[in-house]
């Protein structure tokens, strides 16, 4: 934890801790018991102890900021003058721990109070790091939130309880049509290919979260178990997200015998062309049909003109398709649509089950010949 303010102070240098610090975890390697250590053993303590060392760097750092910060004439954007000035003191957690900002405080009566330093060092109004906040909002991306407590108390400094991390990844989110805004301003000067996909993703609801006719069907339905779903009981006790993504692509010309032959791995990977101004979100709370021009009006603000090639690739489900061709006469846009191979492939796994059992050799026989006599036909 930090070192008394009072105590710091005292020093000729803001950084004696944090040299004190690093001679203490030097004495440790040199000690006889890290000798008989493993390297992983070194690698966690350096880990653990690296912390506390970053974390009196960042701490003499802001105090050395403070002990130069000068008394100055503050006006807030409300006009008011703050002409009161007092100490003041805040903490703030940081990916190596919490460090501690002595700032000067201007206020008035009747205002809200500010603090120079706050606004140059970039401090949020809470107590979280932006670095933290984008930890988190990173690991939230692909983890649950307990996994996100783990994750952080694990391989940071900082101590963010499981409460206060839904409440960051709240925050972080509701930022996210302003960033794409700002990023992604201007048309793109570029004749590559404009690329839209679509997709859907069913996600389990609470009962009273459910659309009005999945409601009606789940209730209707007669439960098996009391503790949990069992097979078919889940088709309605879900809301269907409309996923959909925008980014250009350079094209990149192959037969139809290419496409198959990467379905396997290969080396490819390093001349293939990687997307650019890549945007993907998803809505359970809008409709299918208003995600998909959002996505059209996402495009046609990148090529107001559709000046480019527009190519939708979809997986075959109808009523999406129906959506894209709405959405295409609505903006004035002419798409090719593509059938996802992938998906193409499952269709002839299905017809083959039709006719063979399911497993055997025989049914991926008749896919292969499938698959062969699509090749030919392109």
């Amino acid at each position: 934890m930090s070192t008394p303010n009072a105590k710091r102070i005292a020093n000729d240098s803001p950084f004696c801790e944090a040299r004190a610090e690093m001679e203490r975890i030097i004495d440790r390697l040199m000690s006889r018991e890290a000798m008989a250590m493993t390297l992983s053993e070194i690698e966690r303590l350096v880990g653990a102890e690296g912390h506390e060392l970053l974390r009196e760097l960042m701490q003499a750092h802001v105090d050395l900021r403070a002990a130069q910060e000068q008394v100055i004439d503050v006006v807030g954007a409300d006009g008011v003058a703050r002409t009161q000035v007092r100490k003041s003191t805040r903490t703030v957690e940081t990916p190596h721990g919490e460090v501690t900002v002595t700032r000067n405080l201007y206020q008035a009566a009747g205002t809200e109070g500010l603090a120079p330093l706050d606004a140059a060092l970039g401090l949020p109004a809470e107590h979280y790091s932006i670095e933290v906040r984008r930890l988190v909002a990173e690991h939230s991306a692909r983890a649950s939130f307990d996994e996100v407590v783990e994750l952080v108390a694990k391989h940071t400094g900082a101590h963010v309880p499981k409460r206060q991390i839904e409440e960051l990844t709240v925050r972080a989110a509701q930022d996210f049509d302003a960033f794409y805004e700002r990023v992604l301003r201007e048309p793109e000067a570029t004749d590559d290919l404009m690329i839209l996909s679509f997709d859907g993703k069913g996600i389990a609801m609470r009962h009273a979260d459910l659309r009005p006719a999945t409601k009606r069907a789940a209730e209707t339905t007669p439960r098996r178990l009391e503790t949990r779903l069992t097979t078919g009981e889940k088709r309605n006790r879900k809301r269907m997200a409309q996923v959909a993504t925008v980014y250009t692509l350079a094209p990149w010309q192959r037969t139809s015998a290419d496409i198959l032959h990467t379905l396997r791995p290969d080396d490819l990977d390093a001349i293939r062309p990687k997307p650019t101004q890549k945007r993907v979100w998803a809505s359970v709370e809008h409709s299918a049909q208003q995600v998909v021009d959002d996505a059209f009006a996402e495009a046609t603000r990148r090529d107001p003109e559709h000046r480019r090639r527009w190519v939708v690739l979809v997986d075959g489900q109808r009523d999406q398709i129906k959506r894209v061709q709405r959405a295409a006469r609505k903006f004035g846009a002419e798409v090719t649509i593509v059938l996802d191979i992938v998906h193409v492939i499952e269709y002839l796994w299905r017809a083959a089950y039709a006719f063979h059992a399911a497993g055997t050799e025989d049914a991926e026989t008749w896919v292969q010949i499938g698959r062969a006599s699509c090749r030919e036909r392109v």
